[in-house]
């Protein structure tokens, strides 16, 4: 069986997931593809996402949600993004648009240039269907960790998009996940920035549900340099409000964060072939 679920935006995906995996029982995600609580993860199966627009809060701030840094965003475009291959399928679709073509699909393919990403991102697939006034574009990974990466993942595909297609562009994003899941720690971040109270209103007791507010107690309480791991140590600054310095963590709000490239002026300009082909040769595709 498949998880089909629906929302308004990216951000409100992204919001919806981690509330659908932070409350689902174990017996209904084992019953959809055999998912459940396993060691510290919480996973869901074969999930399709569905988000009627491609974005996400401008004013959604990484650094003081998740505990971000600006060169976390450089190390992911610069993993992920073939310029070359990403600047050779936007002339291609460009020139279709231009001839006001029915119908397209074009694959982009995530590249892993350091392999630190592990392949997690695999393909976008921009489609334009007959009839359909706005483009689909979907969205295709190996696995998921969604309250970290996955907003972090959705804002590349929005970068990607207003790169391809200008910016305004309406699209629609299929997003494709083998498996997904959540971790109490991580967790722990999204119900601080929600507010744990309305949070904790919402969760039964699961076994996964029990360790969600657990942890949260013990991230909130716990001094950070008693705190083992660092990636809970991090989890645990965003909970308390102040990291192990002493200040406060970093602002980088999604505004701040663009493409290493400037996204294209679209000026009805269909790129000369002889660009095409040089494109196509430094791509080494097609």
């Amino acid at each position: 069986m498949v998880n089909v679920l629906e929302f308004e935006s990216l951000q409100a995906a992204w919001e919806g997931i981690n509330m659908f995996l932070a409350t689902a029982d174990q017996k209904t995600l084992k019953e959809k593809g055999g998912g459940g609580m396993y060691g510290t993860e919480y996973i869901s199966y074969n999930n399709l996402i569905i988000a009627n627009s491609c974005w996400v809060d401008p004013k959604f701030d990484f650094g003081k949600v998740l505990g971000y840094t600006p060169r976390k965003w450089t190390t992911l475009v610069n993993n992920y993004v073939d310029f070359n291959y990403l600047d050779m399928l936007r002339s291609e679709i460009t020139m279709r648009r231009g001839k006001n073509a029915k119908s397209y699909n074009y694959a982009f393919h995530f590249s892993n240039h350091k392999g630190g990403g592990k392949d997690c991102l695999i393909s976008l697939v921009f489609s334009k269907r007959v009839n359909e006034p706005f483009p689909t574009v979907f969205f295709n990974v190996r696995t998921s960790e969604v309250t970290s990466r996955l907003i972090f993942d959705f804002l590349l595909v929005q970068r990607i998009v207003e790169y391809v297609y200008g910016k305004g562009q309406p699209a629609e994003i299929h997003f494709y996940a083998p498996s997904m899941f959540i971790t109490a720690e991580r967790f722990a971040m999204f119900a601080k920035w929600k507010g744990f109270k309305k949070i904790k209103e919402q969760l039964g007791d699961d076994k996964f549900q029990k360790r969600v507010k657990q942890v949260y107690r013990e991230l909130k309480t716990t001094p950070l340099e008693q705190i083992r791991y660092k990636v809970h140590q991090r989890c645990a600054e965003i909970v308390q409000g102040v990291d192990i310095k002493g200040g406060q963590p970093e602002s980088m709000t999604v505004k701040s964060l663009k493409l290493s490239r400037i996204v294209p002026e679209l000026d009805n300009d269909v790129v000369a072939m002889s660009k095409m082909k040089q494109l196509r040769k430094d791509a080494g595709i097609f």
